[in-house]
């Protein structure tokens, strides 16, 4: 992890700017869509002593309250604005459910992907969309080609093995890992990183880590071999699990996934470009096929639950949530959401952590 940190990634500035430039003029474009939809927003509101002698003639009067004269202002939408996403969602139908430990209404990016009303959906993707760019040009390229371009040319993170609740590798200053990688967008991001000198870029992975420890739980708990049986003949996990469950390969994969991560149906319905009532027959025909995958979710759920919201990875490691017991409904199913994947992605990191110091002494030979 040292070395990785001291060598870094070669960064090609010319094509961070020209990408940056183009994701630039892509969120514009989305802008005065939204901005000509929605053109009239409240801003927010203005009192006055007086009811003629507000300083802004676009202001429009609203009411009368302790003494003052209350105006609204309004103008056109800003999609960086919660409040005035939550305004024009709210005008379109939308009834949020969640809220902030202040009390404002939540539209971070989470909760807009859960939204599958088909009257609210077409907006609120388009508001993601518009946050994605606007978060990839100014939160990853301009900082990645600007503060954190050392003067040769190379960007350097840190990688910590400590901060993340489930234990994996996480990294900051900047964020090396978080990278989009899907998609032409993900394929031109990381296009910017390149190397000199006659080197070549390399990666690796676990090969389906996650889904092995899935499978490897499945059997331990549910007593239910179909998953480790793939892995066992050396067959490709995906297209296995689309022949068994009769789906296509790409709505079994994303399934799969979107289960073990807790994500809603509108969030895989857009993920496979299908509407919410046909990513809901996916659903419920693989879980005739797989029953034993909800089993399994519903069964560790239950057993952090008893056990007062912690639950121990494969190696022994203790992870607590707690919110498993609250009161508020929409704590307790964040919670629920959360503990399997912390099981799957704990024990995954245990085994790569392992792994990795198991290989050191034949890294050092080879070096």
């Amino acid at each position: 992890i040292q070395e990785m940190e001291r060598t870094g990634l070669y960064l090609d500035r010319g094509k961070a700017q020209e990408l940056k430039s183009e994701l630039l003029s892509q969120s514009v474009q989305i802008l005065d869509q939204l901005q000509t939809q929605f053109p009239d927003v409240f801003q927010k509101e203005h009192k006055y002593r007086t009811r003629d002698k507000h300083k802004k003639t676009s202001l429009v009067f609203d009411r009368e309250q302790d003494g003052f004269f209350v105006f609204n202002e309004y103008g056109p939408f800003n999609p960086k604005s919660s409040q005035q996403i939550a305004c024009v969602l709210a005008d379109l139908g939308w009834k949020p459910t969640k809220k902030t430990d202040k009390g404002a209404i939540k539209t971070d990016e989470k909760t807009l992907e859960e939204i599958d009303d088909e009257a609210i959906a077409p907006t609120a993707n388009k508001i993601l969309k518009y946050k994605k760019l606007e978060k990839i040009s100014t939160g990853f390229i301009e900082p990645l080609a600007g503060e954190h371009l050392g003067k040769d040319g190379y960007v350097r993170g840190n990688f910590n093995q400590c901060v993340t609740l489930t234990g994996r590798l996480s990294s900051s200053n900047p964020n090396l890992q978080n990278i989009p990688r899907q998609s032409d967008l993900g394929k031109r991001m990381r296009g910017i990183f390149t190397v000199e000198n006659g080197w070549k870029l390399f990666d690796g992975d676990l090969s389906n880590i996650e889904a092995r420890m899935v499978a490897f739980y499945m059997w331990l708990i549910c007593n239910d071999s179909s998953l480790a049986r793939i892995f066992i003949e050396k067959r490709d996990f995906h297209t296995s699990n689309s022949e068994d469950w009769d789906v296509p390969r790409d709505a079994a994969k994303k399934t799969f996934f979107s289960k073990i991560y807790g994500a809603g149906l509108g969030r895989l319905s857009r993920d496979l470009g299908c509407s919410y009532h046909e990513a809901k027959a996916i659903v419920r025909k693989i879980n005739s096929k797989c029953p034993a995958l909800d089993t399994l979710i519903s069964d560790v759920i239950e057993t952090a639950r008893q056990e007062v919201g912690v639950i121990h990875t494969l190696l022994g490691r203790r992870l607590v949530y707690r919110n498993l017991l609250s009161d508020r409904d929409e704590l307790r199913a964040e919670a629920e959401r959360q503990v399997f994947n912390a099981l799957i992605q704990g024990s995954s990191a245990d085994v790569l952590k392992a792994l990795t110091v198991d290989s050191m002494p034949i890294v050092r030979r080879y070096n």
